[in-house]
């Protein structure tokens, strides 16, 4: 095989910055998303950066320029556009420091940080790292091309005998068929009449399974009668109830209180929200700034530590509702969520 020509200071070479898909990720808030990385995000990406000036994005070592104070360059990235198959892609200028990490292999992957929209598509390509541990399903920034065919070469050939072993071989044996042998006919009487009554065993059955499971899982005794569970069931569609209430008035306040609705409009404008939540909350998304996330793609990111009464918030939004949530509120009395 062929040995790696080293890199030089001031060599350019083409890389991957991100590939299309899907990928879990946890913002520098602490914020849990899936990257969407497609054609029109990154085109979008591309826009952003060329509106900028074509500015060359700086490439670190492990994000150091996100997560530190450290802002030596791996590198700088002078180029951006799309391959149908690789996704976003750039020319990469290395710098000293860079083609030494590359070509002594301290590195091998690349791991890009993006701020995304509400949709969490990419909006602006912050920076690019040198990485050895990449969230996304990166290609090597830097190797030999003989390598490279080499092991396209190894996988036709093993999708090759995949295929041959796939082929079905046809049995030389005659096969012999046989007669079916029919059923014995029942009498439709006495079939209808059989049915009539297993079915009116088995509703019976029902509704005495459904009654123990009913007051299993509402804590009542074996004893409750069937008034006992209606008004438990009663109480806790009540308590539901309130439980809802008490979230849309809280998730109208914080709609009216980021759109800077006037104080002696909130009260008019958080009634209508009740009223109507989707409507309301997409016109006062016209006035809402759309906030930045910023997402650095490497598992050395530091994830801020939450707060008692966050994890608690989380815990609950996690359940998923009924006496699940009910149980939880009277486990912790006066959160207010």
């Amino acid at each position: 095989m062929k040995l790696r020509e080293d890199l030089k200071p001031g060599d350019e070479i083409e890389i991957q910055v991100a590939p299309f898909g899907e990928y879990p990720a946890i913002t520098v808030d602490g914020e849990e998303i899936v990257q969407r990385f497609d054609k029109e995000s990154f085109e979008r990406v591309i826009e952003n950066w060329k509106n900028d000036g074509s500015k060359m994005v700086r490439a670190d070592f492990d994000h150091n320029s996100e997560m530190t104070d450290d802002t030596i360059a791996s590198g700088w990235i002078k180029d951006l556009w799309i391959d149908d198959d690789k996704g976003l892609m750039g020319n990469l200028v290395v710098t000293e420091s860079g083609a030494k990490a590359l070509n002594g292999l301290d590195y091998r992957f690349g791991s890009p940080v993006f701020t995304f929209d509400d949709s969490e598509h990419p909006v602006d390509l912050l920076s690019f790292a040198f990485t050895n541990r990449p969230r996304l399903n990166m290609k090597e920034v830097y190797n030999c091309k003989e390598r490279i065919t080499m092991n396209e070469e190894e996988t036709t050939q093993r999708v090759e005998e995949e295929k041959k072993e796939e082929t079905p071989v046809e049995s030389t044996e005659t096969q012999t068929e046989e007669t079916p042998v029919e059923p014995p006919v029942e009498s439709t009487e006495s079939k209808e009449e059989s049915n009539t009554e297993d079915e009116t065993v088995n509703n019976d059955d029902s509704e005495e399974i459904l009654m123990e499971e009913l007051k299993e899982i509402l804590g009542l005794p074996a004893e409750a009668t069937p008034e006992d569970v209606k008004a438990s069931v009663k109480e806790m569609v009540d308590k539901l109830k309130e439980i809802a209430e008490e979230e849309i008035t809280e998730e109208a306040e914080e709609a009216v209180n980021e759109c800077g609705v006037d104080e002696d409009k909130k009260d008019e404008v958080i009634n209508c929200y009740k009223q109507n939540p989707s409507l309301v909350k997409s016109v006062l998304n016209c006035f809402k700034k759309t906030p930045v996330k910023m997402v650095v793609n490497a598992d050395e990111a530091v994830k801020p530590e939450l707060t008692e009464i966050e994890k608690l918030k989380r815990e609950y939004a996690s359940l998923k509702g009924g006496k699940d949530k009910v149980d939880f509120l009277l486990a912790h009395p006066g959160m207010k969520l």
